[in-house]
């Protein structure tokens, strides 16, 4: 028997669908149950006469981007530039 207290862990998971197919064919994946903490990464298949479907998957690492990070295209606000003077 355990001495002390059984903790219980709660993952936490989310569905990603698979993107359509294009053209003629259909998808071999409809959706993936994944993670918080991962991403899917989707593996494709060309048919000869044109097309593509979804053939299978790959999960990764989430990456996540700092919120206080901006983007390179972003500017900062007037206020911080002046603060900066």
């Amino acid at each position: 028997m355990a001495d002390g207290p059984i903790e219980k862990t709660e993952e936490r998971t989310r569905t990603v669908v698979a993107p359509a197919a294009i053209g003629p064919g259909f998808n071999r994946i409809v959706s993936v149950v994944i993670g918080e903490d991962e991403d899917v990464v989707w593996e494709w298949t060309d048919l000869p006469l044109g097309g593509s479907f979804v053939s299978g998957y790959m999960t990764v690492p989430r990456e996540v981007r700092a919120v206080d990070e901006p983007h390179a295209d972003e500017q900062a606000p007037d206020d911080v530039l002046a603060s900066q003077e």
